[in-house]
């Protein structure tokens, strides 16, 4: 199931009350990356969009892209942040009223570094 970007942004935003312009900042604090982390997942996982895509839309290089989504991934299914699972697994619950890890963790595997 496709989710509109824009659907994605606003849900996260919300989550974690943020506001969007924050996410595009050069900000590295925890409450601003955490976020942006979650909606770069999102994106990849979740939409047709790619690695450039993503990068435009917070207006990075592909390499920070392709960085966050390692540290998300390993926060996500590596164990190394159960906060941020638990964290991620809710949004997607709001976004899709589905709890189904399995499908994603396949996704991530196979598909999160190819562009």
């Amino acid at each position: 199931m496709k989710i509109n970007p824009d659907v994605i942004i606003d849900e996260i935003c919300e989550y974690y009350d943020i506001d969007r312009l924050l996410l595009k900042s050069s900000s590295r604090k925890r409450s601003i990356i955490k976020p942006r982390h979650q909606i770069m997942l999102f994106m990849r996982i979740h939409t047709d969009f790619r690695h450039e895509d993503i990068s435009k839309y917070f207006n990075r290089k592909r390499a920070n892209v392709t960085h966050g989504l390692r540290r998300a991934n390993d926060r996500l299914f590596q164990g190394a942040d159960p906060e941020f699972r638990k964290e991620y697994f809710e949004i997607k619950y709001i976004l899709t009223g589905k709890r189904e890890p399995a499908t994603d963790e396949i996704f991530m595997e196979n598909d999160l570094y190819e562009s």
